[in-house]
């Protein structure tokens, strides 16, 4: 007999079967349990929103407790649309599809322009915002919104310090999802998240949604230059695959998408640059790119060297 299906469990109010629950193990992400579980790990943000006892997404810990079962419907939809064993190859094809690339962000040397804020959850006051919710939004006066139009929801982040000259070198910009306007009024109109990539909250921007560039492998050798991991995507200390991270050189360097690149670290002066991994460039601005990593032989950090193996 299965004894754990016969108990019965306590969380956050709801009471649910103990095969409803996951407990976290080490290394657990909420990506992960999302891939793992309903095979879109872009769903992470709905998993947190039925587990209000995590009170950071990046920081879950061996031990703690996920309810798996009050799902909201994107999340059942998803498990039972895509099957149940997904093949490595597969996983990394999906990785590179559109939404990972939209959902990677890039840094900039100054603060994107916005075209409109979120200013409200419509009917509750809500924190996390998600796909699926119907929200306000404000728009600036010299954009044209229409019903049926979709924007970009983004957010900028204070300056980024360059890890080695420590001179600001840019500005973070998350892209969260997308939202679609469903109806205007003379103040404000009203819209319906149709993506979300990460957490949104009430203040995060909007400007015109642009769809990623179409994407393939370069087989252009990549430029010889020295560039640096000047931030990472969550701003977390360390990294591997799939990771994306953002380095100080771009367009005007000769990068381009689909190109690959090593990356190295220099311990000590008298010894030689130590093999970090691959990455792959996913979008590029003039002065700066964002990059996949394709193989990690160890953490990745920022401060570690870019450049092409000789």
């Amino acid at each position: 007999m299965r004894w754990i299906i016969c108990v019965l469990v306590l969380v956050s109010g709801i009471q649910v079967w103990a095969d409803e629950l996951h407990v976290v193990k080490k290394g657990d992400t909420l990506w992960d349990i999302c891939d793992h579980y309903y095979h879109n790990p872009y769903l992470w943000p709905k998993l947190w929103q039925i587990n209000p006892h995590v009170t950071n997404p990046h920081w879950i810990y061996p031990g703690d407790v996920l309810c798996l079962k009050e799902t909201p419907e994107e999340l059942v939809k998803a498990a039972k649309e895509i099957k149940k064993e997904v093949k490595l190859k597969k996983r990394k094809k999906f990785l590179l599809d559109w939404r990972y690339r939209e959902a990677a962000g890039y840094l900039s040397l100054s603060p994107e322009k916005h075209s409109g804020e979120i200013i409200k959850a419509i009917g509750e006051d809500k924190v996390v915002l998600g796909e699926g919710d119907v929200i306000y939004v404000k728009f600036q006066s010299a954009s044209k919104p229409k019903v049926g139009s979709v924007w970009t929801i983004f957010r900028i982040s204070p300056p980024i310090l360059h890890p080695i000259t420590k001179q600001q070198i840019g500005y973070l910009h998350e892209i969260l999802g997308a939202v679609k306007v469903t109806k205007i009024y003379p103040q404000v109109a009203e819209a319906k998240i149709i993506r979300s990539y990460d957490v949104i909250y009430v203040g995060d921007f909007l400007k015109p949604y642009q769809p990623p560039k179409p994407f393939s492998l370069c087989k252009e050798k990549p430029p010889s230059l020295k560039a640096w991991v000047v931030a990472t995507k969550g701003e977390i200390s360390e990294i591997a695959w799939p990771d994306v991270l953002y380095i100080d050189a771009g367009e005007n360097q000769g990068l381009k998408i689909g190109q690959t690149l090593d990356v190295f670290r220099k311990e000590a002066e008298n010894l030689p640059p130590l093999f970090i991994g691959k990455i792959l460039i996913i979008h590029t601005t003039p002065q700066t790119a964002t990059a996949m990593i394709l193989e990690s032989k160890r953490p990745f950090h920022t401060g570690d060297i870019v450049g092409v193996a000789k």
